[in-house]
């Protein structure tokens, strides 16, 4: 039992000693991309396999609904694959026993532009609307209680922006309290 706690202990430190290493590069411009034309749907494929297991271990719903018209597009998958591990661990995190989340990609045009919207929407507890301001900075929590339970530093939205940010994209988020949250990036 005491070996378990240690392990998960020092897989969170790991992962937070990472987070912090992929923070500083962005702010210092030095994060290297490894970009390559490709689907971002076989990515979303990618990581919905890797996460389904440990989604359905919390007994949510967890479906992808990939666009039939999104195109090859240049993206670093390793990097769009974190965003998407961020944004589906917090839907785990705030989301209701027996919830949902659902993975869904399209092409849309804004401002006569071609561009790839994927969405990572759940049905979990939401985000106030004077809350959302803080949302993407750096070690940002919304609710310190809620994070001390279920972990984390606040720097996996902040890091997600800035990977999006680099690949010529926006992320936000739509969201009611109590209501879910969609998170969104381009």
């Amino acid at each position: 039992k005491f070996l378990t706690i240690t392990r998960n202990n020092i897989d969170r430190l790991a992962k937070l000693i990472t987070d912090i290493l992929d923070l500083s590069k962005l702010e210092a411009g030095r994060i290297m991309m490894h970009k390559k034309k490709l689907n971002i749907n076989e990515v979303i494929k990618d990581v919905y396999n890797a996460t389904k297991p440990v989604v359905e271990q919390k007994n949510m719903d967890f479906s992808i609904s990939p666009g039939d018209s999104v195109e090859p597009t240049w993206i670093d998958p390793d990097r769009i694959g974190q965003v998407l591990k961020n944004l589906i661990s917090n839907a785990v995190k705030f989301n209701r026993p027996g919830g949902r989340i659902k993975i869904s990609s399209q092409k849309e045009n804004i401002n006569s532009r071609q561009f790839i919207k994927v969405i990572i929407e759940d049905n979990g507890i939401g985000i106030r609307d004077e809350d959302k301001d803080n949302l993407f900075r750096n070690f940002s929590s919304l609710d310190a209680s809620m994070t001390r339970k279920q972990g984390g530093a606040g720097l996996g939205l902040a890091i997600s922006k800035g990977i999006i940010e680099l690949h010529g994209g926006d992320i936000w988020v739509v969201s009611e309290h109590d209501m879910g949250a969609k998170f969104i990036f381009t």
